[in-house]
């Protein structure tokens, strides 16, 4: 009796490098990749309710096979918000929860609702972990605005899918949440395959560096659990059942869009 092929990250044809300019990237890398990983690992820059709807484009694949994500996500606060904690006017993990409810509090776009409820179902279940990284200095004190726009995590997007066979690729790179309209962000990113020589180096060193984050080792960023009441309000959007959830047709009305 011959062994039934099972499928694994290495059966997915994976291109070097995609560019949402001329790549479908839910379609060629997202979905494939995610239907084929148990594990999703991400560093997702700065918290938005976009950024969060951008970092589960195809997570729904993910759920299907039964998989578990992990999130670290960093608060976007404003040269004023900065201002207000190190003149000691406000706490800083409590003015970073208010800040991150505030922002799920005021979407109104029905495409972030749609992907913020999958990230509400995945919290609710138990199939999301998320934390919330938090720049400070050599004296751990908070960073000032200037320094956070340039360092730590803020602007590094690093994606890790693993599979029960071990393999793991990982994808690096940009988006541009600036962009008109959250269809027509331009996302670009390399990948890496740890079952290819020349390749596992990079793969290692993303790991280790989303671990280290996560295990709050870094000295210069500190990361704290997701504060309960972002939690509940996240959970609040979360569907009764998540087979009723359809985010293609969003990627189907901007493909249409574009021919």
């Amino acid at each position: 009796m011959h062994e039934v092929d099972r499928m694994t990250l290495k059966s997915v044809e994976l291109k070097r490098t995609y560019s949402s300019d001329y790549d479908d990237i839910l379609h060629e890398f997202y979905i494939p990749a995610l239907r084929e990983s148990n594990e999703y690992n991400r560093l997702a820059g700065f918290f938005s309710s976009g950024s969060l709807a951008i970092s589960v484009r195809g997570i729904l694949s993910l759920i299907k096979n039964g998989g578990y994500m992990k999130l670290i996500v960093s608060p976007k606060l404003s040269r004023d918000d900065v201002k207000a904690i190190l003149d000691g006017y406000e706490h800083p993990e409590k003015y970073i929860e208010q800040k991150m409810i505030k922002d799920l509090e005021k979407i109104e776009d029905l495409f972030i609702k749609d992907h913020i409820s999958v990230l509400g179902w995945m919290v609710a279940n138990k199939k999301l972990e998320l934390r919330v990284a938090v720049g400070y200095d050599e004296e751990r004190k908070l960073l000032s605005y200037d320094a956070m726009q340039e360092r730590c995590i803020f602007h590094q997007k690093v994606g890790i899918l693993k599979d029960s066979d071990g393999n793991a690729i990982t994808f690096s790179g940009s988006v541009n949440e600036t962009a008109m309209g959250w269809l027509e962000n331009i996302e670009e990113f390399k990948v890496f395959r740890n079952w290819i020589k020349l390749e596992r180096e990079y793969v290692d060193a993303d790991i280790e560096k989303f671990s280290r984050f996560w295990d709050n080792q870094s000295p210069r960023v500190k990361v704290i659990d997701l504060p309960y009441a972002v939690r509940s309000k996240l959970i609040e959007f979360a569907p009764n059942d998540i087979t009723h959830v359809d985010l293609e047709r969003w990627y189907q009305k901007s493909q249409t869009h574009k021919m």
